[in-house]
């Protein structure tokens, strides 16, 4: 386990087949290592991404290694995972989803005809201020008409580039009954 700066890693995206499939994560890159994002903690306190961090050292036996990132207002586990490969991913400056300026478009999600708001319960515990991340993708799809990867991936940048997070920052986002937060709403 290595506790590191933000400065110290290469952000890249990874890739790995699961299920016949291929998934993207965010990833970083250390000593030429792939690692992908395990889970998030609001910072400043590092008790918990610490013990989680330990946690999977031990019950991996220390095969793989497990960093603690420090970045601005957040703690993320990152963990070596060599079924991974970088993606390759080319942006075109002509794609919508990088010309969209995310300020305006968080505003207008926010906003009275935008995604809806709420404060939501799972597990008997109150999630305040969020909204569902399949109603998010769909309005993302109507607003802007986007295919269903292209919506993923404009919620992906949302997250990527610190707009939104899941409620518990343990998911990426999905077209699923999952509650993500704006950070203005935090």
């Amino acid at each position: 386990m290595l506790i590191l700066q933000e400065n110290e890693v290469e952000p890249c995206r990874v890739m790995k087949r699961k299920a016949g499939k291929l998934h993207a994560f965010p990833g970083v890159i250390y000593n030429d290592k792939l690692f992908r994002r395990l889970k998030q903690f609001p910072g400043p306190d590092t008790s918990e991404a610490l013990a989680m961090a330990r946690r999977i050292h031990r019950e991996t036996s220390g095969k793989y290694l497990v960093l603690v990132v420090s970045e601005e207002a957040i703690y993320s586990i990152w963990g070596e995972d060599r079924g991974l490969f970088r993606t390759n991913e080319l942006v075109s400056e002509t794609d919508p989803i990088y010309q969209l300026e995310l300020e305006e478009l968080v505003s207008r999600m926010r906003d009275v005809n935008g995604v809806l708001i709420k404060d939501r319960r799972y597990n008997l515990k109150t999630y305040t201020r969020c909204f569902l991340g399949q109603e998010a993708h769909a309005w993302l799809m109507e607003n802007f008409g986007l295919s269903a990867e292209g919506a993923l991936r404009l919620g992906q940048r949302l997250i990527d580039e610190r707009w939104m997070h899941h409620v518990t920052h343990e998911h990426d986002f999905e077209d699923a009954e999952l509650f993500y937060r704006f950070y203005w709403d935090d």
